[in-house]
């Protein structure tokens, strides 16, 4: 069975797509964009599965949880954690020519925590009292794990 139809147009492609010099960027960049942020996504939820059900049933206290130092390591560094893990997933995934573009993959990589810091905000504000200093270190948390995801990101590209 012959897909391509013998068209001279679709040589090269094995469904006699036509061949395109940029490797079909155009048409590609949202499913590799769509990609990245799948890959974003789970392992968000994947990490932050891991870390409530490890820290929420072992060490969150009463006590703890009213402490500064501690509401810091149980919950906004590991929060970081998560956030620098599903970055770099996102970035990684979002693959060439299509990272050539430092607004689009910028873009791959940051669109899922930002999208879920804000999507927390309006959850947890419309159940509880949040403070000021909560919202300001969950946002520091939220930003130093993108900055770390996309400085892991750099540090893999200049090793290639």
């Amino acid at each position: 069975m012959d897909f391509g139809g013998g068209h001279r147009s679709g040589a090269g492609h094995p469904y006699g797509a036509p061949a395109r010099g940029d490797g079909g960027a155009a048409g590609a960049a949202l499913p590799a964009m769509l990609r990245s942020w799948a890959a974003g996504i789970v392992v968000l939820l994947v990490a932050q599965s891991l870390v409530d059900r490890t820290l929420g049933e072992y060490a969150v206290t009463p006590e703890r949880v009213e402490s500064f130092g501690w509401r810091m390591v149980l919950f906004h560094i590991p929060a970081a954690l998560c956030v620098a893990l599903a970055t770099l997933a996102a970035a990684r995934l979002h693959r060439e020519p299509f990272r050539g573009s430092p607004a689009a993959h910028l873009t791959a990589a940051l669109t899922v925590p930002l999208v879920a810091y804000g999507a927390s905000l309006l959850m947890i504000g419309s159940r509880t009292d949040m403070s000021g200093q909560g919202i300001a270190l969950s946002g520091a948390a939220t930003l130093a794990g993108c900055a770390a995801g996309m400085a892991a990101d750099l540090v893999m590209d200049s090793r290639r």
